[in-house]
């Protein structure tokens, strides 16, 4: 996924989500488990990642924190406004 998506100049998710996704689905996987596994591995992948680098960046004093809590916070509330008004509008999972 690293190569593929370093040659196509994508974040290695937006490949390996539906990849996982269809092989998941292809082993006889339920749609709905292969989805949320798919998108916690890459949670796992991702999450370790970015701290990382935005540590790296920090220490050349290249990161706005102040911003970055604003938009990290501000993110994760409309991720949960939005997860449940979708809740809420589709009957829940």
């Amino acid at each position: 996924m690293g190569f593929v998506s370093g040659m196509l100049g994508v974040g290695g998710c937006f490949i390996m989500v539906p990849v996982q996704y269809w092989i998941l689905t292809s082993m006889g996987v339920s749609a709905k488990t292969a989805i949320l596994t798919a998108f916690g591995t890459n949670l796992m992948v991702v999450i370790p990642t970015a701290l990382s680098g935005a540590l790296g960046h920090s220490k050349k004093a290249a990161v706005l924190w102040k911003e970055a809590v604003v938009l990290g916070v501000s993110g994760a509330v409309a991720a949960f406004v939005e997860g449940g008004l979708h809740r809420n509008l589709q009957g829940g999972f």
